[in-house]
């Protein structure tokens, strides 16, 4: 007896310790993680799973690997896009999980969005800084700035388009792209009428001195 209860003993821990060292799916999971699905006292006669996505649709389906065939564990490895979905298991019993994405990744997309804006503060730093006598080149490099402000604006609409679907913030930032490319258009159309104002001026002038002499 206290034989078979040692073997018993040994057996639970032995299965604890193989379950403990897979990388379980716990919900929410981070977006791009691969962990392993593991079902509750399966019996079926054909150990399969169903990935269904919350609206319905089935994403994935499969044979399910034996984790444990004398306590029904058996399980499959997840590696989904962000959204919810629905484990349906091969005896109808299901799991529900969510997938989203991770600190992590907010701070990359965060910085990836950034780095453009970094360039425009270069820009308008270099047409500050440089003197007088690079008037053209100043203007150049202001007007050039507003592009990659609108490269971040764009890098944004992307990330919320593709991960939060947050329809409120796409209209403003694309209200912001319109009445912001208006403005950049009446200031390019400025400076266009200016420089052409001042190529006509001193040609004029040019002219005049010659006359003079």
């Amino acid at each position: 007896m206290k034989k078979l209860l040692i073997v018993l003993i040994l057996f639970v821990s032995i299965t604890q310790i193989a379950t403990a060292q897979l990388d379980l799916c716990v919900s929410p999971i981070n977006v791009n993680t691969n962990c392993t699905m593991v079902s509750n006292n399966l019996d079926c006669g054909v150990y399969t799973y169903e990935v269904i996505n919350i609206t319905g649709e089935l994403i994935e389906s499969g044979t399910l690997a034996t984790l444990n065939e004398s306590r029904g564990l058996y399980y499959f490895n997840l590696s989904q896009g962000e959204g919810e979905y629905i484990i349906n298991f091969c005896d109808n019993t299901t799991k529900q999980v969510e997938v989203t994405q991770g600190d992590e990744n907010n701070m990359i997309i965060g910085a990836i969005i950034l780095i453009p804006m970094l360039l425009s503060f270069i820009f308008l730093f270099g047409s500050w800084a440089l003197g007088d006598e690079h008037d053209m080149l100043k203007i150049f490099l202001f007007l050039l700035s507003m592009i990659p402000f609108y490269t971040s604006l764009h890098f944004g609409l992307v990330s919320i388009i593709k991960f939060y679907n947050f329809e409120e913030l796409q209209n403003a930032i694309g209200s912001t792209v319109w009445w912001s490319g208006l403005v950049f258009g009446l200031i390019v159309t400025y400076f266009m009428i200016y420089l052409l104002y001042k190529g006509i001026h001193t040609s004029a002038q040019n002219k005049e001195e010659k006359l003079k002499y």
